[in-house]
Formats: C-alpha cells, structure tokens, sequence
C-alpha cells in the first residue's frame, strides 16, 4: 500500500509534453475571453473648469498580499499623486490611420501640456525598433489607474471569471508603507500586463516581457508580480535602464550623438522661424511668392521678404542666410517655395484634422454648401460644417474648395460624398443641410438635398434664412412698375455722379453743409437688404443732391450730354412720386437689413429664425396703416403737393359701339399711389414673409415644446416627445419621453437667461451630474441646435477667395487656394497648433532614415 500511494515519477519525455502543452495553454489563452474584452482606451475624466481628476477609489476589502488589509487613506493618496502626475506626463492615445499610415494621436487635449502623440502607451503594441527602442529607453512609461476598469478585465481562468485585481499595482513594505509599482504596465487592447523594463532589456523574455501577450493568469497574478519583482532578471533589466539614463561620455558614439543633437536643434530653431512666418501671412490672406527666390531681391516675394526682415535682428537666422542663400537647387537651405508649399500643406491638413476630430467628438454635425466662380471662371464650390462644441454652443468650420464640380445635383452629391469620405466623416450622422434656393440644391426630387437625404434620412433641409429674405424683398420690388422704376433711379443717381471725379466733388462739397449726410451708396444685387444705405444718403442727403444737379446742368463747362442727364435725373427724382417711395422704403430696409444680419450669425438657432421672421410680419402690418404718417413727411421733404399724375390728364380707354360702359376704376390723387404701389408692396412683404416662414415653422414645431415646456401639460408633452423619439429613432431612446416630462420640473431652477434651447444646451453640458440623469434632452437639443439657419459661412468664405486668388495671384492650383482659405479663415485653430508638433510631422515625412523592425 506504501508503494501505491507514492507518487510516479514521470519520464523526461512526458514532463516536456506537459510543458509544451502548458506553452499552448497559455498562448491561446487570451483569445479565451468572457463576454467582453476591454479594447478601446478610456478616455480620462477631466474636469475643464477645476482641472481635477475624477479618481476611483480602492475598496475597503482590498488586500494586497491576499491576508492583510492596506491603509485606505494612504492609497487614494497615492493614487491621487500618479494621476496627477500621469496627466502632465501622458495622455490616452488611439491609433488612426494618416495617409494610409498607422499613426498614435492623443485623446486629450491640453494646451498647456506637451504630448509626444507618434509613440503608443500600449506595451502589447511595440514594435520595439530601432526608433521605438529609442525612444522608451529615454522616456518611461507608466500606467495610468484611472484608466483602468478593473471590472471589465475578466478572463476565463478555468472554471471562473477572475478580474485583473488592483492591489497588484501597489507593494506593501513591512513597514505599512504602499509603494506604487512604476515598472507594471497594463494593456488595454490585449488586456494583459508587462514588465517596462523586462520588455526593454531582459534578453530572455519572462511571463511579463512576451512581446504581444504578457502577462494573464489574474489568478496567481498577485505571487507572480511579488516573485518577478524579486527576480535577477527584473533586477538586471532595471540596472541596464537606469545606467542607458545616465550621460556616458566613454559612450562609443556619444561624440556622434552630440554633434546630431546640434544639427537636430539647428534646424528646429530655423524650422521654427520659417513656420511662423508662414503663419502670419496665411493667416492674413497675404501672397508669399514673388517674380524670383533670390534672397535680397526686391521682387522675392513677401515670404522670403519677411525673412530678410527678421533676420535684421535675428543673428541665428542672418546667420543661416549668409551661409545658404543663393546657393541653387541640391543645396540645403529650407527657404525654398517648395519647402514652404509644403508646410501649408501640412498645417491645412492639421486644421483638419482637427476639425474632424471635434465633429467626431460631437457626432451630429449639417453641412453648408454654396458656389462662386473664382478670378480664373473656375466654380468654386465651398463646403463648410456645422456642429456643437463640448461646451453646448454651435461652430461653423469650413473645411475646403471643391473645384470645377458642375451645377447639375448629381455631380455635386459625388464630390461631396467622396470629400467626407476622404476626411472620415460619416454621413450617417449628418442632421442638416443648408443651401440656397436654387433648383439643382433644393430641389424634393432630384436635387442636392434630395440625394443627401438617401444617405441620411433625418438630414433636414434648412433654406438659407438669410437668402429668403433678399428674395422676400426682391419680389416685393419688383412687383409694381413704380417700385422697380424707384430703385433703377436710385442707382442712375450713383451711377452719374461716380462717372466722373469733378461731379463727385460737387456733390461732395453739397452734402458736407447738411448735418448727418452722407455720400452715395452704391446698389448691391446680391444683398437685397443692404439697399436700406443708399435710401438712408438719399433720404438724409436729398436738399444737397439737388443743388448739385442744379449746378451741374447750370454748368456753361460742362458737355451737353451731361447737362441733358443732369436735369433729367433732376426732374425725376423732384417729385413726390420718388419721395414718397423713398420714404416707404427707409423704415422697411432698415428693419431688413438688422434682421439679414441677425439671420447670418453663427449662434442663432431655428426658433429664433421663426421670432425673426414674426416680428417682421408685425411690423409691416403696423406700417401698412401708416400711409397718411408717409404721405406727410413726403410732402415736407420734397415740398410738393402733388403726385406726377395729378398734373396732367388721366387718359381713358375708348369705348367701342358694342361695349356697354365698364365699371371700371380710375384712381387718382393720393388713392393711386395707396392702392396701386403702396398697398401692394406692404402686401406681398407679409405673405413672402409667412410662405418662407413656412419652411422653418415645420422643423420648429418638432421641437417647439422645449421653448415652453412650463406652460405644456405633462400628457400634452408625452405625445409631442413621443413624435420626436419616432422620427428619431437611431437617436433617441424610448425613456426621453418621461425625461422630458422630469426636465420640465428641473427647469424651474434655471436662470432666465439659459431657458431658451441652447442656454439648455449649455447649463446640462456645464454640470456634469445633469448629463447622466437627462442625456436623452441633451441629444434632442443638440440635434436642433446644429440645424443651419443660413449659408452665411459659405458666402463669406468666397470674400476669402478673392482675397487669397486675385489678378495678381491667378496661377494659384486648386489644392493651395484651398489649403491657404482653410488657414486664413480657421485662424484661431491654427494659432493654437503647436509648431512642434508641426515639425516633427514634417521631418517624418521627409526623413530618409530606414527604421528596421
């Protein structure tokens, strides 16, 4: 019995098969995952306004060694102490692929910390070549626990799900004390741990140093952290770190590496120089080249000028030119155009970039679209987009020029598509669409907004508000012959006197003895409403443009043909007839052209576009019984009494033998001017007005009971949320109906001023504890808020265009007017680029080095 219950000693052969199958065990062992597996990196949470950590706090029951309990208190400490000093040191990086390439970009964003964003925190993704060996041997990397879930790293050991414990990060002293393992490195992608300086230096790997695996058994993890701690291998792979920290001037190479950190640090400084430089000029629109690159050349450009200027009190870089200048192609100098072309490029795509990120952040973004032919005839068609910032207010970014695309819908939806493509932006998420009124963009059937809406069904189409109003005041213009005549004499009157310098001197001689005059306006066709500042200086200058016709046409001096002109436009507009329009006129344009400017903000929303246009339906209507008010200040203007009609014999119509006579009605006196020019302006004002009103109303009204939600009934508010959860419902979830109905009760205790939506908007992203209780609100509200109300940012992008391709620089390609119109117009990101993230993105591409894995 003795000799059955000793235990077998087993052959050579089979201890190496159990070995080797132990070996597979534990290389399949992370495919075995449990229902998830954690992949992505946690973003840190980051308080904008204190700039505190959100820390987890380590559980009561928590033991280090499995038996003794560890100081609470000290650990939070501790744990508070590395996040602190993880974020000024790290951030969260993510893999995005850049021209093709794998690149690691950061996922917070912290102006005033430096982040190296080419090399990842992930130890199972390490290529461990000759740059990133460089790299880690220079800078440590340590895990971040905040970053960590540790209840969603479960893996199957056996026959149970063990999680990845905490307390494996901390070393527990005999003293009491809690030390925090710097060396530990957790893996979010393959969820595993690695030893940072086994992984670097041991040259046999160890559970902690597989490269692509680590470590994975959490059932003894706790044993085998204490035994690797402890272990030569450990030991001797943090000796050989701390020695490479060191400066060794008995290095072999360190002669070589010194006189690369000169050359490194040479052209980085001038790198630096030349990027501001071009900074300045292309945030300003300015041209960069001249008719040569010949430093000293007056005719080299404002670029190479502008180094020339600095390098009168910059020694480094007059240094730089007197030793490279001039020297020709195959030379080195980086002050060539190329180089700078280059550069532009480069920081266009930053913008970008950056750009994408924020609308990827937001989600739920609208597009803007417009065209204008360039100074060359090429149609310009300008794309910009839409979306809310972390902070709850709307932003308009333009994001480029799509040249030569045609008119016709299908051609635009093409480009547009394969442009968002490029970018990555999904057109799934896109809630709005903002064009002018022309056929082939909004067009219900075949036009461009029809074809976004087959690639997102809830992309609204939105008319540009702005825009509707112009052709508002157009159709009212031109409706009566009287109306049309009023503005064609109006710009004849500009037009006679800006002919010629001596008539603009009379004139102007004129107007300075009548107080608030001012000079002529010229008449713009495409801003309708801008017309209420050539009324204003005929109104206000009408006594001294009258004497100055009467001077010009008294002139002996002067031609025939311009004293003919002179005392014809005279004649016309010295009547009560022009007058009165004049005065009709000058009230109304004003309004519409406060109201056109108010339209073309980036921070309005729908339901101040429908406010908008109500008050100006309200205030036509008050004016419309106004007609004796404006008679009057006619009659005190012009000082005439009579109409132009009232002077001579109104004519009548001959009646034929076998007509009976016809009740005809024949207006004369003042009734003529009132029902046959006034009343119809006043009219087609107000019913334009409602029918685009129209348009805006029905987005509105789906969203209209946030506006009121206090005076709404909680049964009345159910159904309209309800409509709202149907017609979005990839967005909203079932639960905002009694969301909303909570919402109405908590938005009491807003302030006045935040009770509109984007003051909504803005006090839930503002408090934090408010997102989780009401996210399916702030959903509803940022798919309103970042409907366009206006192509407002289309058109000013063209001012732009004509400021970056003029006469002078026509020959400009289609790529760098657009990067250059991205730099000029989203300033303000481009200021906050960092130039050194812009050169080392620059010598990655243009470095000849090999890197060998």
């Amino acid at each position: 019995m003795a000799d059955a219950n000793k235990r077998k000693r087993l052959s050579g052969f089979q201890y190496r098969k159990m070995s080797k199958a132990k070996k597979e065990r534990e290389e399949n062992l992370p495919n075995e995952v449990h229902n998830k597996v954690v992949t992505d990196t946690p973003t840190l949470q980051v308080n904008e306004k204190t700039e505190e950590i959100h820390n987890y706090k380590i559980n009561d029951d928590m033991t280090v060694d499995g038996s003794n309990s560890c100081d609470i208190n000290e650990t939070n400490k501790l744990l508070q102490v590395q996040a602190k000093n993880q974020i000024n040191v790290r951030c969260p990086m993510s893999v995005v692929n850049v021209d093709g390439k794998k690149e690691v970009k950061c996922n917070v964003k912290d102006t005033n910390v430096q982040y190296d964003c080419w090399f990842s925190n992930d130890p199972a993704k390490w290529v461990l070549n000759e740059s990133e060996f460089d790299y880690y041997s220079k800078n440590q990397v340590t895990t971040n626990l905040v970053d960590i879930q540790f209840n969603k790293t479960f893996r199957r050991i056996g026959k149970y799900n063990r999680k990845l414990p905490r307390e494996a990060f901390f070393r527990k002293l005999l003293n009491g004390e809690f030390k925090h393992r710097n060396w530990l490195l957790y893996s979010h992608s393959q969820n595993s741990l690695f030893c940072f300086y086994c992984l670097l230096f041991a040259q046999r790997k160890t559970k902690f140093s597989r490269p692509g695996f680590g470590y994975i058994d959490w059932k003894n993890c706790l044993l085998d952290v204490n035994h690797h701690e402890k272990c030569i291998k450990h030991t001797e792979s943090v000796r050989k770190w701390h020695s490479r920290q060191l400066d060794n001037q008995y290095c072999i190479d360190n002669s070589l590496k010194i006189e690369i950190n000169k050359e490194e640090e040479y052209w980085t400084k001038l790198l630096h120089r030349l990027i501001e430089t071009i900074l300045f000029l292309a945030t300003r629109g300015l041209a960069f080249r001249g008719d040569n690159e010949t430093i000293g050349s007056k005719f080299n450009g404002n670029y190479l000028g502008c180094l020339e200027l600095l390098s009168k009190f910059d020694p480094f870089l007059a240094n730089h030119i007197d030793k490279y200048s001039n020297k020709g192609r195959g030379n080195v100098s980086y002050l060539s155009s190329r180089i700078c072309d280059e550069f532009i490029d480069l920081m266009s795509k930053t913008v970008l970039q950056c750009i994408v990120k924020e609308i990827k952040i937001a989600k739920y973004f609208s597009i803007i679209v417009d065209s204008t032919p360039d100074v060359t005839k090429v149609d310009q068609l300008t794309v910009a987009v839409r979306y809310i910032c972390k902070d709850g207010s709307p932003v308009e970014r333009f994001i480029g020029f799509l040249p030569s695309v045609g008119h016709k819908a299908k051609e635009m939806e093409l480009e547009l598509m394969k442009m968002f493509k490029n970018l990555d932006i999904d057109m799934i998420n896109c809630r709005g669409q903002s064009f002018d009124n022309a056929n082939n963009m909004s067009g219900i059937y075949n036009g461009l907004q029809a074809r976004i809406k087959q690639k997102s069904n809830t992309a609204e189409f939105v008319p540009c508000s702005a825009h509707s109003l112009n052709l508002v005041g157009t159709f009212a213009a031109e409706l009566t012959s009287m109306g049309n005549t009023f503005f064609l004499r109006a710009q004849n009157l500009y037009t006679f006197f800006s002919a010629s310098t001596s008539r603009w001197n009379t004139l102007s001689k004129e107007l300075d003895q009548i107080p608030n005059a001012q000079l002529l306006k010229n008449l713009c066709p495409t801003r309708w409403s801008s017309r209420h500042s050539v009324c204003k200086s005929i109104k206000n200058g009408y006594v001294g443009i009258l004497a100055a016709l009467e001077i010009i046409y008294n002139d002996l001096n002067q031609r025939n043909a311009v004293k003919h002109e002179a005392k014809s436009i005279y004649n016309k507009i010295k009547s009560l007839d022009f007058v009165f329009l004049l005065v009709v006129w000058t009230p109304l344009l004003e309004r519409f052209d406060k109201t056109s400017k108010s339209l073309q903000l980036i921070n309005i929303d729908l339901s101040c576009v429908v406010s908008l246009y109500d008050s100006l339906v309200c205030y036509i209507q008050e004016q419309r019984n106004n007609f004796e008010i404006f008679l009057s200040e006619a009659i005190k203007i012009s000082g005439i009494n009579k109409f132009s009609w009232e002077e001579t014999r109104t004519k009548r119509r001959n009646i034929f033998f076998d007509e009976e006579p016809s009740g005809e009605v024949i207006f004369s006196n003042s009734d003529k001017m009132k029902n046959e020019a006034f009343i119809p302006i006043m009219d087609a004002l107000i019913l334009q007005l409602n029918e685009r009103k129209e348009a805006y109303t029905k987005l509105c009204d789906k969203f209209g009971f946030f506006s009121d939600m206090e005076n709404i009934e909680a049964s009345e508010l159910r159904k309209k949320a309800l409509k709202l959860v149907e017609y979005y419902v990839n967005d909203l979830e079932v639960e905002f109906v009694e969301e909303i109905v909570q919402f109405k009760k908590y938005i009491i205790n807003f302030p006045n001023e935040t009770k509109n939506m984007q003051g909504m908007l803005k006090y839930l992203n503002n408090n934090p504890s408010l997102n989780t209780t009401f996210p399916n609100v702030e959903i509803a509200l940022k798919l309103f808020i970042c409907m366009p109300c206006s192509n407002a940012s289309g058109e000013r992008s063209f001012c732009v265009l004509k400021r970056v391709k003029n006469y002078l620089r026509s020959s400009l390609s289609n790529e760098k007017t657009s990067a250059l119109s991205i730099l000029c117009i989203e300033n303000e990101i481009v200021k906050n680029i960092s130039w050194t993230s812009l050169v080392k993105k620059f010598s990655k591409l243009k470095a000849r080095k090999k890197t060998f894995v």
